[in-house]
C-alpha cells in the first residue's frame, strides 16, 4: 500500500492564547486529545469547551489516552 499524509500543526504560546481559540478553529471541527484528565482537574478543559461551544465550534473528546492506551 502507498499513501501519502500531510499534517501540518501549528503551536500557539502566549498569555492570551485561549482567546484566540475561537478565531483560530472556526470553520473546522476540533478533536481534543489528552491523557489521564488532569486537563479536566486544572480547569483547562472546562475553558476550551466553553470557548469552542461560544464560538459554536463543533468538537470531539479523545480523553485518556495514556501509554497503556496503546500496549
Amino acid at each position: 500500500m502507498n499513501f501519502q499524509y500531510y499534517n501540518p500543526i501549528k503551536f500557539q504560546f502566549g498569555i492570551d492564547v485561549f482567546e484566540q481559540i475561537p478565531v483560530l478553529c472556526k470553520e473546522h471541527k476540533v478533536m481534543l486529545v489528552y491523557g489521564g484528565g488532569s486537563v479536566k482537574e486544572n480547569g483547562v478543559y472546562d475553558r476550551i469547551t466553553e470557548l469552542l461551544r461560544k464560538g459554536d465550534i463543533p468538537y470531539v473528546d479523545y480523553g485518556g489516552q495514556t501509554k497503556a492506551a496503546y500496549q
